[in-house]
This record gives structure tokens, C-alpha cells and sequence, in this order.
């Protein structure tokens, strides 16, 4: 990003990858203390910060048993059908992922930690005919009309 022109909107939302895993075959969260061993449903060319943020597939696949998916979703899935161990997550869309599936959150393991965190913003090109400023007055009214703290109540997430 810091080639591409662009203007960044901090939206003081913490998020984070956290791993799941099956119940049934993790039993505590020692389950992920240790997933050098265990077959990992990954996103191909996302950064995990367990893999020195490293996206490069062949690195992956040299350093770890890992199967490639397209999303989040996939990876969730990946777990619950059984084809992987351990699946790094978005938080956020776990959460999401909870409220069309509310039956999975029986079945599932969620770390404890984060695998990494950061903190959602709103990036926007220069030459967008929505200004800087007309977004941020945009924001200010959601979140003073309360709708801004009812969607991250949804998904578990909170404002700084």
C-alpha cells in the first residue's frame, strides 16, 4: 500500500486471525501450542504472522502440511468436514460465520490467542468522489446514532 496512493481512515477496531480447530480431536487448548505437525487449511496469500508473515505457497508447503483455500469460509469448513486440523480464522468472521452457522460454535475450538491482531480501517483512493472528509462525517453520524457500536456488538468486536 505504501506505493498506491491512498488516504487511511483509522476506525480504532481491534481484530485478529485466531486458530480453531475440531472439539473432538482438540481437546484443550494445548491442542495449539504446537501445529508444526498438523495439517493447516490456509488462505493462499494471506500473511500469517506463525509463518513469519511469509505468503509464498512453496515456503508453506516446505515448512508445514498445509491444504490451500480461497477464504475464511472455506477454512472453517476445511475443519468441520475434516480435512484439516487447525485453520488461523479471522476473528470478525468467525463471529459472522457463528451467526449463519450458530451450530458450529459447538463443534469448534477457538485459541485462546491470536495468531496476530490489528485494527480495521478504511482506505480510500484520493481520487474517489467520496471526500475524506464527507466519509468521516459519514462515520461520526453512525457512530453517534449508536449503529456503529450495534454492528460490532454483532461480531464481537470492540471500538478503542
Amino acid at each position: 500500500m505504501a506505493n498506491v496512493p491512498h488516504e487511511f481512515i483509522p476506525l480504532n477496531v481491534d481484530d485478529g486471525e485466531v486458530f480453531i480447530a475440531l472439539k473432538s480431536t482438540a481437546k484443550s487448548q494445548q491442542f495449539f501450542k504446537s501445529i508444526k505437525n498438523k495439517t493447516l487449511s490456509l488462505v493462499r496469500g494471506y500473511h500469517y504472522q506463525f509463518a513469519a508473515l511469509n505468503p509464498n505457497a512453496s515456503a508453506l508447503e516446505k515448512d508445514f502440511r498445509v491444504q490451500f483455500v480461497n477464504s475464511n469460509h472455506a477454512s472453517i469448513e476445511s475443519i468441520l468436514l475434516k480435512r484439516a486440523q487447525v485453520a488461523p480464522v479471522t476473528w470478525s468472521y468467525l463471529q459472522h460465520y457463528y451467526l449463519e452457522f450458530p451450530d458450529a460454535k459447538t463443534k469448534l475450538l477457538v485459541s485462546n490467542f491470536r495468531d496476530q491482531q490489528y485494527q480495521h480501517g478504511v482506505i480510500l483512493n484520493p481520487q474517489s468522489k467520496v471526500s475524506r472528509q464527507q466519509l468521516s462525517k459519514w462515520l461520526k453520524r453512525i457512530k453517534q446514532k449508536g449503529m456503529f457500536e450495534r454492528l460490532l456488538n454483532a461480531y464481537q468486536l470492540t471500538s478503542r
